[in-house]
């Protein structure tokens, strides 16, 4: 059975079952997101201005699937913490609507981080299409300038067959002229 501890934060001292083991994994969960949005910093100020990027989206993507991923973690142990918090105190008590605050805010920050999300992930598809388009064109133009290769080798061999007509053609007067 889980031990009764003690919580404190945002001026609330709450005693739950569990809290412990909750105030560690929602630390461990802040942690990351912190570790996740400094890496997310330095991508982007390693790339500056040059955010379209596609190794900056890829990594922006990358960094915004992972702190969306913790911040679903997060609200879902605030979400646990107020169901118990709840069943202790009442649904109108402080530690609840401090609990509430929190658990909005979390919920606002993976708005916002899904928004994020989608944004560089719709930019990155876009850069994708552009490369592919960007591809086809540069093979359209080694073709077409393959193709010019090719029309001037076959107008050489035309000269060249030409030549050869007109020689055979000067050949056969002199023989018939002698």
């Amino acid at each position: 059975m889980a031990s009764t501890d003690t919580i404190r934060f945002a001026g609330l001292k709450l005693t739950i079952e569990g809290a412990a083991d909750f105030e560690r994994s929602l630390g461990e969960v802040n942690r990351e997101l912190k570790q996740s949005q400094a890496e997310l910093n330095k991508v982007t100020n390693a790339f500056g201005k040059n955010e379209r990027n596609l190794e900056t989206l890829s990594a922006r993507k990358k960094h915004l699937e992972n702190a969306t991923r913790l911040n679903r973690e997060e609200q879902q142990r605030l979400n646990s913490m107020l169901e118990k918090a709840r069943e202790q105190y009442g649904e109108n008590s402080r530690e609840v609507q401090t609990l509430q605050t929190r658990l909005t805010e979390a919920e606002a920050k993976g708005v916002g981080l899904t928004r994020q999300l989608g944004e560089v992930t719709a930019a990155l598809q876009e850069q994708e299409r552009a490369l592919r388009g960007q591809r086809w064109t540069e093979f359209g133009q080694q073709m077409e300038a393959a193709g010019q290769k090719m029309q001037a080798v076959g107008n050489r061999i035309k000269d060249i067959g030409g030549d050869a007509t007109r020689y055979s053609k000067g050949r056969r007067k002199t023989k018939r002229g002698h």
